[in-house]
């Protein structure tokens, strides 16, 4: 880490890889997504850049996104020339904007006495948890409501869990539910490392569970559900030869467990790798 002229962490880049898996879908678990990650404070202000790689297999050029989190900005990484610009969007609040401790460092400890205090004087339920390490803060339906979600979606409720040991927000628990009945809820859980006494963040888990308002008729259906434990097994070059001669389907969707339930649960996992503090340039972000 190179010092910084604040004596703080003022710049944070970082390769990024992200892992996606689906529950009932065996052997679902891959890299979906990687990027550079950048970000850095100027003048008080949170400055992002996201450079995506070039994307052969599906076609898809290289790009970078800058923000300063009012505006996003979409770049052709090769001649820097503007794609498209426009604000950011704002289907929800974010939630460390509640939390936000004028920020000095990239990286500091919260005061999370101060945050119970503000959070009760906002009226949102405020409850010890794992023996008085973690603090689960309920936000409260009138903060809920000035949330600006598109129409027919609405937030159920949204919880914040703050460490107090590590003075971090730990992770977050959010519900809502869609206009046909669908509720999804979301679980993200921030992992962090110390260095020097300050958290860092290297990683964090993002469990999706979907849960659908109703069932699949699977009263006339002769398919059994997938079992991969009975099922046989067979080599590759014997899987092709029977789709090539017509005799199997390849198929993505599979579920194990019971196919009249549509409910599933989605983990992303998102970890931080070559991580660099306080070297990132100011000239990143020239486009604003």
């Amino acid at each position: 880490m190179q010092e910084s002229a604040s004596g703080g962490i003022e710049s944070f880049q970082a390769e990024v890889k992200v892992y996606s898996s689906v529950d009932r879908k065996p052997y679902s678990n891959r890299l979906v997504s990687q990027y550079r990650l950048a970000t850095k404070l100027i003048d008080g202000e949170l400055y992002t850049r996201i450079d995506f790689p070039a994307d052969t297999e599906n076609k898809i050029a290289a790009r970078t996104f800058v923000s300063n989190g009012k505006e996003l900005i979409l770049l052709d990484p090769t001649t820097n020339k503007v794609l498209h610009r426009g604000p950011v969007p704002t289907e929800m609040q974010d939630v460390g904007r509640m939390i936000n401790q004028k920020p000095v460092s990239l990286f500091q400890k919260l005061d999370i006495s101060s945050l119970r205090m503000k959070f009760k004087e906002l009226q949102c339920d405020v409850q010890s948890a794992d023996n008085g390490r973690l603090w689960a803060i309920t936000i409260s339906s009138n903060i809920l409501s000035r949330y600006a979600l598109p129409q027919g979606k609405s937030i159920q409720s949204l919880r914040v869990y703050l460490d107090e040991t590590m003075g971090t927000v730990a992770g977050t628990e959010m519900v809502t539910r869609e206009e046909d009945g669908t509720v999804l809820t979301i679980k993200e859980t921030n992992i962090y490392t110390e260095k020097d006494g300050v958290p860092i963040l290297i990683g964090k888990v993002e469990e999706r569970h979907i849960d659908k308002p109703y069932t699949i008729d699977t009263s006339d259906s002769s398919v059994k559900p997938l079992n991969t434990e009975s099922a046989p097994i067979i080599s590759v070059s014997e899987a092709n030869k029977l789709i090539a001669e017509g005799l199997a389907i390849p198929m993505d969707v599979a579920m194990e467990g019971d196919p009249s339930d549509p409910d599933y649960t989605e983990t992303n996992i998102t970890v931080y790798e070559s991580i660099q503090l306080n070297t990132v340039p100011d000239m990143l972000f020239k486009v604003f």
